[in-house]
């Protein structure tokens, strides 16, 4: 029983000490935050589970070492994911990819010759390096906007109806015969104001392309007293001059559509139908090769 807390404390420990890289203090790589600790805590565990299988296979039984490092591992993190999965979704997939480097190198451990062994743990970690990156940011891009890469397939017609100045109103469906930009944000949203001059620069590219609309839409928040004029004179005194359109951002229109976080990027065809749901930069890509493709 001794030696089973011994290998659940270093296992513990080891959790404890790649806190720093979760909590975004260390950089590695350009990489920071929960993608900086997957890649840390994936090799530490690969290894650190070989180790003590190694170590203790004569005197443990594997099984009861792969549970007690598991414990370790998990101890602080899976009642998180359990009882408020939603709020803690961003670094689930670093604690899939922890266990998921337990369970593989248990798997090395049973393989009998040293090159097989090798060749296992060259293709383990790399399998867990592309999820701790690009796998990582594909998860990312599908909690923001519930899509993998932001291309959408949507045969609906949604009654979208946003607000202009003087108290008017214009429908999605005027827009039809060309493709309309939407790029969603609300008062309160550092990431909206940073992506404001890349949707400046795609309204300039575009602005006098007859086939295309581009527009800020405002999610105004009535409770804290913004109207309809408020997203464009917060667009003005920042120093943009894009089209400017304003939505309440409790109406529930927005949540058919699956806006969900901000910022976020509609573009709807010429049918008025939604094609993409997602950043800026991938709806610059798309639009670039409609425009190439026509």
């Amino acid at each position: 029983m001794r030696k089973v807390l011994i290998i659940f404390l270093l296992s513990l420990l080891f959790f404890i000490l790649i806190s720093p890289f979760r909590g975004e203090i260390i950089t590695f790589c350009n990489l920071q935050g929960v993608q900086t600790s997957s890649i840390v805590g994936m090799i530490g565990y690969y290894f650190i589970t070989l180790v003590l299988i190694i170590r203790y296979e004569d005197k443990i039984p594997k099984l009861l070492i792969i549970i007690s490092i598991f414990l370790g591992a998990s101890i602080f993190s899976l009642p998180l994911y359990i009882f408020d999965l939603k709020h803690n979704s961003t670094s689930f997939l670093e604690y899939i990819i922890r266990i998921l480097s337990i369970l593989l190198a248990f798997l090395c451990s049973q393989i009998k010759t040293k090159k097989s062994r090798v060749w296992f743990t060259i293709i383990s970690l790399n399998v867990c390096l592309w999820l701790s990156t690009i796998g990582y940011n594909f998860w990312n891009y599908k909690l923001a906007y519930g899509t993998f890469r932001g291309k959408v397939s949507d045969d609906n017609i949604y009654n979208l109806t946003f607000d202009i100045a003087n108290n008017t109103k214009v429908s999605i469906n005027e827009f039809k015969g060309k493709y309309l930009i939407v790029d969603c944000w609300f008062t309160y949203c550092n990431g909206c104001y940073e992506e404001f001059p890349k949707v400046q620069q795609l309204y300039n590219k575009y602005k006098n392309d007859g086939t295309i609309s581009i527009y800020s839409c405002h999610s105004r928040i009535e409770s804290y007293n913004e109207n309809v004029s408020t997203g464009n004179e917060i667009l003005r005194m920042k120093g943009f001059d894009l089209p400017s359109l304003s939505v309440n951002i409790y109406d529930t229109i927005l949540k058919e559509i699956g806006v969900k976080s901000y910022p976020t990027v509609l573009i709807f065809d010429k049918n008025s139908k939604l094609i993409y749901r997602g950043d800026i930069d991938g709806a610059e890509k798309l639009i670039n090769k409609l425009t190439m493709d026509r």
